[in-house]
């Protein structure tokens, strides 16, 4: 099972409150599930990706709506430029 998150589930950032804790929530399950499927001898096996900034439009309207300040439609503050 692969489970995609983003780099937003590794660190947060300011004014992305509920986004970043939807990428955590992506890790925890992830990591718990895999834990899980180990111990029971599943061989199901378990990972998350977390894929980088990527320009499209989502930051862009994201962060426009909220107010902050960006770089080609990606937070500065993510430290994040698009690709």
């Amino acid at each position: 099972m692969v489970n995609v998150s983003s780099a937003f589930g590794l660190f947060s950032v300011p004014s992305l409150a509920a986004y970043n804790s939807a990428k955590f929530a992506v890790r925890s399950f992830s990591e718990a599930l895999y834990q899980e499927m180990a111990l029971a001898g599943h061989p199901v096996k378990v990972t998350a990706v977390y894929p980088g900034g990527v320009k499209t439009s989502f930051l862009h309207n994201m962060t426009a709506a909220e107010g902050l300040g960006e770089v080609d439609g990606v937070p500065e503050r993510a430290g994040i430029r698009g690709c």
